[in-house]
């Protein structure tokens, strides 16, 4: 039965032909109906109904014997319908739940910390919310198992709180014992690479070879252009290295070129060459072959060439 309460018993029946017959049920070996008397019907297949009310029964499974009391009569069905049925007291039992990961005391880091519980409950759980020093941790988790991923990279380094609440569908809920754990992220780097040893080489009438060096391992691109605004730049070499070399190409023959060199490091730290109080370099891509030495003169602001030119033949 799903509820408690009174309910009206129907036996559907056909006897002939005479009466003086009667039926009775048990429910879980008691009689719950008395003799039920079952008149002749006029024919064995003449089905008619009979019935009692006001049966007690509780809810739940039961076990229904039907005493057939005298003979000469068929059966057909039995059927229940509920009378008056009683409201079910209302849920007042508490969820449990437990922490299960990570284990109290534990430290913990990075960016896919498994945060876990178990939880049951006499009707049943609906959902388990994780909490973090008394704050909700990501959202309710509805189904099993419950669990959640925690971004520890987001909270300071040192001793946190976890609990779980569980819920169940009359709106009680459970706390779990709390855990603590510690929080053991390394600082992030913020430091940009250290650009030293910027030298152009290889100049001639439409390219030229810039190197540099860096404190750390990062990538290489050189910004470059006929102004200081730059305006071009090449193409970035991903690879991460401390020793960088990277050709322009593509440039005009006489002219006066600004150029800045950038690297960064695998946290993205961008360092560039003419970043603080580093002029910007210049170069001049030269039309005949030269033979000399790059020489930086003091007070200026670009590199000058010393050397003799040799027409090609």
């Amino acid at each position: 039965m799903q509820a408690t309460g009174t309910y009206k018993v129907t036996i559907r029946v056909a006897g002939y032909p005479t009466g003086g017959r009667s039926i009775h049920l048990e429910i879980d070996g008691v009689n719950v109906t008395g003799a039920i008397s079952v008149p002749s019907s006029g024919g064995w297949q003449k089905w008619i109904n009979i019935s009692k009310t006001g049966v007690a029964l509780t809810a739940g499974q039961h076990v229904l014997k039907i005493s057939m009391d005298g003979n000469n009569y068929n059966l057909n069905y039995v059927q229940f319908s509920a009378e008056n049925i009683q409201p079910p007291p209302p849920d007042t039992t508490t969820p449990t739940v437990s922490t299960s990961a990570p284990a109290s005391g534990a430290s913990v880091s990075g960016s896919s910390v498994i945060v876990a519980a178990t939880a049951s409950d006499n009707v049943g759980v609906v959902g388990v919310q994780f909490k973090l020093d008394g704050a909700n941790l990501g959202s309710e988790d509805t189904s099993t198992p419950y669990s959640i991923t925690w971004n520890t990279t987001s909270v300071t380094n040192g001793n946190h709180i976890l609990t779980a609440i569980a819920r169940d569908a009359a709106g009680n809920r459970g706390t779990s014992s709390p855990i603590m754990v510690s929080v053991n992220n390394a600082a992030p780097d913020t430091t940009p690479p250290v650009i030293s040893a910027v030298s152009p080489s290889s100049i001639v009438s439409n390219s030229a070879t810039i190197s540099w060096m860096t404190d750390e391992v990062s990538d290489t691109q050189v910004e470059y252009g006929t102004t200081a605004s730059y305006g071009s730049q090449t193409t970035l070499i991903s690879a991460l290295v401390t020793a960088h070399l990277q050709t322009i190409s593509g440039l005009a023959p006489t002219t006066l070129y600004y150029y800045r060199v950038k690297s960064k490091d695998a946290a993205r730290n961008l360092a560039l060459s003419d970043a603080g109080t580093l002029p910007h370099w210049l170069f001049r891509c030269q039309l005949l072959p030269l033979t000399g030495n790059l020489t930086k003169i003091p007070g200026q602001r670009h590199l000058t060439l010393l050397a003799t030119a040799t027409p090609d033949n």
